[in-house]
């Protein structure tokens, strides 16, 4: 749970009432802050001296900003490195870090792993034809769709795994190919 950070002005105006003998609770109702705050400001002061928050509490980050850029110029070439690969190259480089911290690094920049959308392989000379093909029939009518016979006889292999941002799932490098497969004809005999 993250605690709210008193500002400096408010705990300067706290120790001001408390310095005209104000009481803890009358100081949390002028105030309008919890009465275990007022209490905490005004004991720190008195152990203290200071009022100030103390600077670098809390574990300091395993990576650098560098660190952090190279996870994700990694990613940008090629988006399907696994995780234990990044890993890897950054212990060569002797930054030793955990899979997990990898992982966090990249959700921090709001890359996410996914499964590769599948499609299928498809040449310039293939494109053309598509396009052609949907701008021909892009105004049939329902019952025409009916009667065509699709076979999809795709055949895909596997799953893989990319990472990508936002609005970057029909990016090339993101996706996977699938390569159309020609029905085996029969021997011909002799």
């Amino acid at each position: 749970m993250m605690t709210k950070v008193v500002p400096m002005k408010v705990k300067e105006s706290i120790m001001r009432l408390r310095n005209k003998h104000k009481t803890v609770r009358d100081i949390s109702q002028t105030l309008g802050l919890p009465k275990s705050t007022v209490w905490n400001i005004i004991k720190k002061k008195e152990s203290t001296g200071e009022l100030a928050n103390r600077k670098g509490t809390g574990r300091p980050r395993k990576t650098s900003t560098a660190d952090d850029r190279r996870i994700i110029s990694i990613i940008k070439k090629n988006p399907q490195t696994p995780v234990r690969q990044i890993r890897n190259t950054l212990q060569e480089s002797g930054v030793d870090l955990s899979m997990t911290t990898v992982r966090r690094r990249l959700h921090e920049q709001r890359y996410r792993g996914y499964t590769a959308r599948c499609k299928p392989l498809a040449g310039g000379k293939n494109k053309m034809a598509r396009l052609q093909f949907a701008k021909t029939y892009l105004k049939e009518q329902r019952q025409f769709w009916k009667k065509v016979l699709w076979k999809n006889e795709t055949k895909v292999e596997g799953k893989r795994r990319a990472w990508r941002g936002e609005g970057t799932g029909q990016d090339s490098k993101r996706t996977s190919s699938s390569v159309k497969r020609l029905p085996s004809s029969p021997p011909l005999s002799s």
